[in-house]
């Protein structure tokens, strides 16, 4: 199954949707020619790891978000490679829901920048890593809403042409479907809304 994916207030017109494919590729660099809703494959140490993704453009800015392979996520950033290991860490975190939420601008500008946010440099930064959390939510299939426990802000200090963060909730139960909501106060466009299903 496919993300699907509606925003507050915004016309239609706004959202461009574009058939499926699959991307494999971490670095996904959007246009309005490829920016798509897919089966999204991480790959870590010749396994892969597939989920789902939605991708929203909203003026010159694309959002997309992405429910982590918890797996993926375990492999990859706590480095263990013990069968036995994993395993346990997979059950000890299968209430925990890791999202990546990448914004992207149209011609790759940092989004960042005063003309975007409309602060300077340094505090878009401090928004990005310390506050930007309490602009996210999380709604369950059985409709509670959960607060993002956390949020790391990824740099890479213009290397890529996105921001990224990792958001963190703790769904109590293992649920695979979340309704994502973020209030875009840093950009200023409004409620977007992300429903996402993990694989």
């Amino acid at each position: 199954m496919f993300l699907i994916g509606c925003q507050g207030s915004k016309s239609e017109k706004e959202i461009e949707k574009k058939p499926n494919s699959v991307i494999t590729s971490e670095e996904d660099i959007y246009t309005d020619d490829n920016f798509k809703d897919v089966k999204k494959t991480f790959s870590f140490e010749g396994q892969n790891f597939e989920t789902s993704k939605r991708t929203i453009k909203i003026g010159e800015i694309f959002f997309t978000a992405i429910i982590l392979p918890n797996e993926y996520y375990i492999r990859k950033n706590l480095k263990i490679k013990n069968k036995d290991s994993i395993k346990s860490y997979i059950k000890r975190f299968e209430n925990e829901k890791i999202i990546q939420f990448d914004f992207q601008h149209e011609e790759r500008k940092d989004l960042l920048l005063q003309e975007f946010t409309g602060v300077n440099y340094k505090k878009s930064v401090e928004y990005m890593s310390n506050l930007i959390h309490h602009d996210f939510y999380a709604i369950t299939s059985e409709g509670d809403s959960i607060k993002s426990s956390g949020v790391l802000f990824e740099r890479n200090f213009n290397l890529a042409p996105r921001k990224r963060l990792l958001l963190y909730f703790n769904t109590e139960k293992n649920a695979d479907k979340l309704k994502l909501v973020y209030d875009d106060r840093i950009f200023k466009k409004g409620i977007i809304k992300f429903n996402l299903q993990k694989e």
